[in-house]
């Protein structure tokens, strides 16, 4: 009998507390995906007279959005679904996957 083909898992549950730990390249490509994507995000919230980075501003400014930035209803929502795709993909490439014979 041969043995099963070993499902490359993403991410593990985390032996301690509670989420998710990384254990492939495509786990922490994901991660670091998302952590650049929370940073971006941030970038678009602050208002662009403070840290706000010169090409942000620019790209703020060609999509037609305000010097204002997203504001904190903005924030919430795109932040929280960020981390709520980020929990999915997490979670979905955790499970191991049985075989059917």
């Amino acid at each position: 009998m041969s043995e099963a083909p070993q499902s490359t898992r993403w991410f593990k549950p985390r032996d301690t507390g509670t989420g998710f730990t990384p254990v492939s390249w495509q786990g922490w490509l994901v991660t670091l995906v998302f952590c650049l994507t929370i940073a971006a995000t941030v970038q678009l919230v602050i208002p662009e007279g403070s840290a706000a980075l010169p090409w942000i501003v620019s790209a703020r400014h060609a999509v037609g959005l305000s010097a204002q930035g997203l504001g904190l209803v903005g924030a919430v929502l795109s932040i929280g679904s960020e981390l709520a795709v980020f929990f999915l993909v997490a979670w979905w490439t955790s499970r191991p996957t049985k075989r059917l014979d």
